[in-house]
């Protein structure tokens, strides 16, 4: 989507998002690989436990990076995405992996 609809264009290329990746992430020269739709509709579904989504971007050396982006305002009351200061410093407890049967 990021290369073909405009508004995902505009957005992932923008230099916010240059700004995030280069600077505080420090990738030296991003690319993006891959941008999709998640519906989280409020009062939908099961709450979500605690994970790392890097638990499912798995590299060695690390060289990806999930970046997450609400498309509606967000709020407690509708079920917004929270997140755990330094997190990101540490690696994840377990990995997540679909096992081929």
């Amino acid at each position: 989507m990021h290369d073909l609809h405009p508004a995902f264009e505009s957005f992932s290329y923008s230099n916010v998002m240059k700004t995030l990746c280069r600077e505080i992430m420090l990738f030296k020269q991003p690319s993006i690989v891959q941008s999709m739709y998640i519906f989280k509709n409020p009062k939908i579904g099961g709450e979500v436990s605690p994970h790392k989504d890097s638990s499912f971007l798995i590299t060695d050396p690390l060289s990806v990076c999930g970046v997450w982006m609400s498309l509606d305002e967000a709020s407690k009351e509708n079920g917004c995405m929270w997140g755990v200061p330094g997190s990101h410093l540490v690696g994840p407890n377990q990995y997540l992996r679909l096992r081929n049967n």
